[in-house]
C-alpha cells in the first residue's frame, strides 16, 4: 500500500510539472517552473527538477533521460532541446522519446527504433571502411619509407668511399669539377625518385590531410621555442635582462638601477635615489625576457659559478631569485684547503679584504657584522657594489677560458675612484 501511494504521488507530480512546462512554453531545461494549485509532493520522495525534463544535463552527462510516467505525444514535446548522449545519437531536434521513466518498474527502459539501429550500423560500416583504407595507406607508406632509407644509406656509403679515395689521391683534397656535377646529377635523380614514390602511393587519406597542430613555444631550461623535428632541438634566443639589472651606459654615473652593496644581505638592496621603492615593486617580476628556468653567473673576481634557479619553474627566474642566489653564494664560507689552493697574491688580497670588510660590516650591521671566517664575498676586493648583469662574449670567453656554457652571463661590480668619484665596472 505504501508503494502504491508513493507511485501515485510521483505520477501526479510528474504530470503537474510537465503540464506546467507545456503551459508556459519553457524550452530551457534549467528554468524552474512553479507548480500551480495546492499540490504538495509526498514527504518521502524528493527529486530535482531535472528529473522531469527531457534534455540531458551536460554537467551530469551519461545519466538516462527521464520522462513522466507516460511518454508525451509529439506535439507536446516539440519545443524540447535535445543534447547529445554518449551511448546513442539523436538526429535533428527529435527527442529520444523511447527512453522514459517507468515508476512501476523503478528503472529506465530503452526501446530502440529500427531507423536508429540502421543508422548506427551504417556509421559503423563507414568507420570500418575508413580504417581499412587508412591501414592500407600506412602499410604502403611504411614500405616506401624503408626503401628510401635503404637507398639513402647506400648513397652515404658511396660518398664515404669517394671521400676516402679523394683523401689518398695525389694533391690532397682536390675535388674534380666533373665529380661535383655527377654528384649534383645524382642528387637530382634521388629527388625525382622520391617524387615518384609519392605519386605511386597516392594521396594520403583525408584524416591525414588535416593541418598540423601548432607546436607553440615551450620554455624549458633555456626558455626558447623547441623545433618539432628530430626530437626537440632547442633554439637559444637573445636573452634580455630586466631593467633593474642593466649596467649603466655612456657617462651614466649609476652602478645600475638596483643599488646594492654585495657585502650585505639582499634585504639591503633598493632602487635608485630618485625611485627607492622601484626594487620592492619589481622584485617578483621576470628577470629575463623570454623567461628561463635557470641561468649562470660568472665574475672575474672569483673562479666559481653562481647557479640561479627559479623558485617557481613554471614562471621562470624572477629578479628576487637572482639577488637571493647571489647573496647566498657570497655568504658561503671557504674552507682552509680551498683557500690554500689559491696563489699567494690572492691569499694576501683576500686576507686584507677580510679585515676591512669586517670593520665596515660592524659599523653597518652591528657587533657580529659578517661573522668570523673567510667567505666568498671577500674575493670581491674593493669592488663590492652591484654593477649589473650582461652578456659580453669577449668578457665571458676571458673568464671561462673559451666558449661559455649556455645561459651564462657576467656579473659586474662597481667601485668608486677616490680621485674622480666615478664608478668603475669590472
Amino acid at each position: 500500500m505504501e508503494t502504491r501511494r508513493r507511485h501515485r504521488h510521483l505520477s501526479e507530480s510528474s504530470s503537474l510539472y510537465y503540464q506546467g512546462v507545456s503551459d508556459q512554453g519553457v524550452s530551457d531545461w534549467s528554468t524552474p517552473v512553479r507548480l500551480s494549485g495546492n499540490y504538495r509532493p509526498f514527504p518521502s520522495v524528493s527529486f530535482p527538477p531535472t528529473a522531469y525534463t527531457s534534455p540531458i544535463d551536460p554537467v551530469h552527462e551519461g545519466s538516462p533521460i527521464i520522462y513522466p510516467e507516460q511518454p508525451p505525444d509529439d506535439e507536446s514535446r516539440r519545443d524540447f532541446t535535445v543534447h547529445s548522449h554518449p551511448s546513442y545519437s539523436v538526429r535533428g531536434n527529435q527527442p529520444p522519446g523511447s527512453v522514459y521513466y517507468d515508476p512501476t518498474q523503478g528503472s529506465s527502459s530503452r526501446q530502440s527504433s529500427p531507423s536508429r539501429s540502421t543508422e548506427g550500423r551504417a556509421d559503423a560500416d563507414d568507420t570500418k571502411q575508413q580504417l581499412h583504407v587508412l591501414k592500407d595507406w600506412l602499410q604502403r607508406d611504411a614500405q616506401d619509407r624503408q626503401a628510401e632509407l635503404r637507398a639513402v644509406a647506400a648513397r652515404v656509403d658511396q660518398l664515404n668511399d669517394q671521400i676516402r679515395r679523394l683523401a689518398v689521391a695525389p694533391g690532397g683534397m682536390q675535388i674534380n669539377q666533373s665529380e661535383l656535377r655527377d654528384v649534383a646529377a645524382e642528387v637530382g635523380s634521388l629527388s625525382e625518385e622520391v617524387r615518384r614514390f609519392a605519386a605511386a602511393r597516392g594521396a594520403p587519406p583525408p584524416v591525414l590531410q588535416q593541418s598540423p597542430r601548432s607546436y607553440g613555444s615551450v620554455f624549458g631550461m633555456i626558455g626558447g621555442p623547441m623545433t618539432p623535428s628530430l626530437g626537440a632541438t632547442p633554439i637559444q634566443p637573445e636573452i634580455k635582462f630586466h631593467q633593474m639589472f642593466l649596467p649603466p651606459s655612456g657617462n651614466d654615473s649609476r652602478s645600475s638601477t638596483l643599488q646594492w652593496d654585495m657585502l650585505f644581505p639582499s634585504t639591503c638592496a633598493q632602487g635608485t635615489n630618485s625611485d627607492p621603492s622601484a626594487w620592492a615593486d619589481k622584485r617578483e617580476e621576470a628577470a629575463t625576457l623570454p623567461r628561463v628556468a635557470m641561468l649562470n653567473l660568472v665574475s672575474k673576481a672569483f673562479p666559481w659559478t653562481i647557479y640561479v634557479r627559479a623558485s617557481h619553474p613554471q614562471l621562470g627566474v624572477s629578479c628576487s631569485d637572482v639577488i637571493e642566489a647571489i647573496s647566498r653564494f657570497l655568504s658561503q664560507l671557504v674552507s682552509q684547503q680551498e683557500f690554500l689552493g689559491f696563489p699567494a697574491a690572492t691569499q694576501q688580497m683576500v686576507t686584507e679584504c677580510y679585515h676591512q670588510n669586517r670593520d665596515v660590516a660592524r659599523e653597518v650591521l652591528g657587533v657580529n657584522g659578517l661573522g668570523e671566517g673567510i667567505k666568498r664575498l671577500d674575493w670581491l676586493g674593493m669592488e663590492t657594489i652591484f654593477g649589473g648583469i650582461e652578456h659580453n662574449d669577449r668578457l665571458l670567453r676571458e673568464i671561462c677560458g673559451g666558449a661559455p656554457p649556455p645561459l651564462t652571463f657576467a656579473l659586474l661590480r662597481v667601485r668608486k675612484s677616490s680621485s674622480t668619484n666615478t664608478p668603475l665596472r669590472r
